[in-house]
């Protein structure tokens, strides 16, 4: 796709062509996956020259590892999610869940009120997505596979709890200020923090390519 981004590209289209760029997108809080159909103009519509430049900058990103997913076959795509974001998303969930724990015990004197935020909103997300990933391996992946017809109505209740995930995860960055830990954090303080940050990414490419490659297929 290189000499081919521009600002009228859509965010959907350009992270699908070059996955690596969702690194980016997320540093800059650019949604792509709840977001995806807007341009890269109508994202910086009142600094159409950020667009330009993102665009550019955007265009150069050459990774040799990326993938466009819509070449891949529908069962390729759906193992594709299940081994990469599926065993991540238990993985680090599990891995946060007692972390949290040993942060707010040292720190819930001088942090309380921000940690009981993060603690609140972790735990609802949690929840949703232990029962969400359930929901596509048990019932949207067979009926996408099998060309079963219940497969589009259980397709929009997953980009409705797409949607859902997507609030949380903007709610837990504000709160969070960028997942920035205070200056007193300690090193588990600080993991705490880079955990949830690679847990919001990967949560931001697994909506992307659900939502953008494996829904389109979904006629």
């Amino acid at each position: 796709m290189r000499g081919q981004i521009t600002t009228a590209s859509r965010l959907a289209d350009i992270v699908a062509a070059k996955p690596s760029t969702a690194t980016i997108l997320d540093e800059l809080g650019v949604d792509y996956c709840c977001g995806g159909n807007r341009s890269l103009l109508e994202v910086f519509g009142d600094a159409p020259y950020k667009a330009a430049a993102l665009a550019a900058e955007l265009d150069e990103v050459v990774v040799p590892e990326d993938r466009d997913w819509r070449g891949a076959s529908t069962g390729e795509l759906i193992e594709y999610i299940l081994a990469t974001h599926h065993v991540y998303t238990r993985k680090a969930l599990g891995s946060v869940d007692p972390l949290l724990q040993q942060v707010m015990q040292a720190h819930f004197q001088h942090h309380g009120e921000s940690l009981a935020a993060i603690h609140h909103m972790f735990n609802t997300l949690k929840a949703e997505l232990e029962l969400h990933l359930l929901k596509e391996e048990k019932l949207l992946f067979p009926a996408i596979l099998s060309g079963d017809e219940s497969a589009k109505s259980l397709l929009s209740e997953m980009e409705y709890e797409h949607e859902d995930a997507g609030s949380i995860l903007h709610k837990l960055q504000d709160q969070t200020k960028d997942f920035t830990p205070p200056d007193d954090a300690c090193e588990s303080y600080r993991e705490l923090f880079r955990q949830l940050k690679a847990l919001s990414a990967d949560i931001h490419r697994h909506v992307h390519l659900e939502n953008y490659v494996l829904a389109e297929r979904v006629s």
